[in-house]
């Protein structure tokens, strides 16, 4: 992975990562969904930029919210033009990690049915796939409402392995 660095995400951060989730995904969240989400209890999140980025500019965040002994990835967003460095991994690191702090036990994301490079990242960091929500997503361009394939990250059966490769 490139060198980057990686911070808490924070409200006066939803201009921006707004417009990174408008880059990256076609039904994008809007600058005030994220504010909201921000003042929502036990959310939380991380944002990355390379190490060189002197305007420490986001390229990549994860937001999550805790739900009782569980938590849920709301959304992970890395900009098209640095995807394959490692941010994704390494913004799961580090929520699985506070999770792990919190005394949370599993780890929820669903990914679009379309996403087949965030199947390949979750299934390689050892998501287990356990469902599909039928036509999760708002209709795309085509008008076809996408699928959602659900997805539990079991954190204290995988959290040595985590540690060891940070």
């Amino acid at each position: 992975m490139t060198s980057a660095v990686i911070l808490p995400l924070t409200l006066d951060k939803a201009p921006i990562i707004s417009r990174l989730h408008r880059k990256c995904f076609t039904h994008f969240w809007k600058e005030k969904e994220f504010i909201d989400l921000f003042k929502t209890e036990r959310v939380f999140g991380f944002y990355i930029f390379p190490e060189e980025n002197q305007q420490k500019e986001p390229v990549g965040f994860i937001l999550a919210q805790i739900a009782y002994a569980s938590a849920d990835v709301l959304t992970l967003a890395v900009d098209p033009a640095f995807r394959r460095r490692g941010y994704a991994r390494s913004l799961l690191d580090y929520v699985i990690l506070h999770c792990k702090e919190a005394c949370i036990h599993e780890l929820f994301l669903e990914a679009s049915e379309e996403n087949h490079p965030a199947f390949t990242l979750y299934e390689r960091y050892g998501f287990e796939k356990i469902g599909i929500r039928k036509q999760y997503y708002p209709p795309n361009a085509a008008g076809v409402r996408e699928d959602a394939i659900s997805f539990k990250f079991n954190i204290y059966k995988k959290i040595d392995k985590i540690i060891k490769n940070l």
